[in-house]
């Protein structure tokens, strides 16, 4: 890899202005993401942190996002299902041990 190459990262989405660009990087970083800019409007942003994912995440003053925004909206598809089915499951189990407390007092 040569110099100028070094200098940029994968072609990816910009989370700003939704165009595809290749990201230069602003501040080298060996043990976090590196710092990069978007050639096309300027923003801050990070490669997103999903595996195999190369769009970019928005880069912030006092946050920057994990993922990229297509990435994290399949996360938070995936967290609502979940949390869909696990309170399916949690009211079947309230509404067992409330009609179990209920005949259990009516017994009595």
């Amino acid at each position: 890899m040569n110099e100028q190459t070094s200098k940029y990262k994968p072609i990816g989405i910009c989370p700003h202005c939704n165009h595809e660009v290749r990201a230069k990087i602003s501040v080298k970083n060996n043990l976090r993401r590196d710092k990069c800019k978007c050639p096309n409007c300027g923003a801050t942003i990070y490669v997103c942190r999903n595996y195999g994912c190369r769009n970019y995440a928005v880069g912030g003053d006092y946050y920057d996002d994990e993922f990229c925004p297509t990435c994290a909206k399949e996360l938070m598809k995936f967290a609502g299902k979940f949390a869909e089915k696990s309170s399916g499951i949690l009211l079947t189990a309230l509404a067992t041990a409330f009609s179990s407390f209920i005949v259990s007092k009516t017994k009595k």
